[in-house]
């Protein structure tokens, strides 16, 4: 097995590991809870990273994993990634944020990844909702690591946070239509209704039209 198989390998078995200790963690309702704590400005200034984001029994969970002091200068965000991340989580082009900062959609690109990797994040669709997400210590699974775990509220429960708007829209998306023809039926333009499921992801906590589906079926 090569050294990169083999780190593979490990790392997919540490990241099991992780996900049976969530589940534990969430099973136990007598465990006691600290309200949690938002690392979002943390995870921007490099001191915080994702370690894994999945989805089970129609909860995602978020795990964030502590980084030592000697990388976390090299994995803050300056102030032009951060801008970027700021738009894109927001649900704005590449090329209106071209437009706006007065750089190339290209230069708009290399930022968002660099900001990306900084993060530890495969996508921004995984950062969904991490903004406003209460993270709590999740013990038990190493001392060698600080992790800390957040999670969002049953789909169906959090459908109340939508707008009436966004609402009708997840129950098109159900219906397998697609965002030209959602915003030719609204009279509105495909850029405003890619604002809207953007909108919706981050309320539900879903990554991807595929996970929205699975979260509400």
């Amino acid at each position: 097995m090569s050294h990169t198989t083999a780190g593979n390998a490990a790392s997919s078995a540490a990241r099991e590991a992780v996900r049976r200790a969530v589940l534990a963690w969430d099973q136990v309702s007598s465990a006691p809870r600290s309200g949690g704590e938002r690392l979002w400005s943390a995870w921007l200034a490099g001191r915080w990273s994702l370690f894994d984001a999945f989805t089970a029994g129609r909860v995602r969970y978020i795990v964030a994993i502590r980084n030592p002091e000697s990388i976390a200068a090299r994995r803050a965000l300056g102030p032009r990634q951060r801008i970027v991340l700021e738009h894109v989580l927001a649900g704005r082009s590449g090329k209106w944020i071209a437009s706006e900062l007065n750089r190339s959609e290209s230069v708009i690109a290399r930022t968002l990844r660099l900001a990306l990797d900084k993060l530890g994040a495969p996508d921004t669709a995984t950062l969904a909702g991490v903004q406003s997400l209460a993270f709590e210590p999740l013990h038990g699974v190493g001392e060698e690591v600080d992790l800390a775990i957040a999670r969002t509220a049953p789909a169906a429960r959090s459908l109340v946070n939508l707008s009436d708007a966004e609402r009708s829209i997840v129950i098109d998306l159900f219906g397998g239509k697609r965002i030209p023809a959602i915003a030719l039926e609204r009279g509105t333009s495909p850029r405003t209704v890619a604002h809207q499921i953007g909108s919706v992801y981050r309320k539900l906590g879903a990554s991807s039209r595929r996970e929205l589906l699975a979260l509400l079926a």
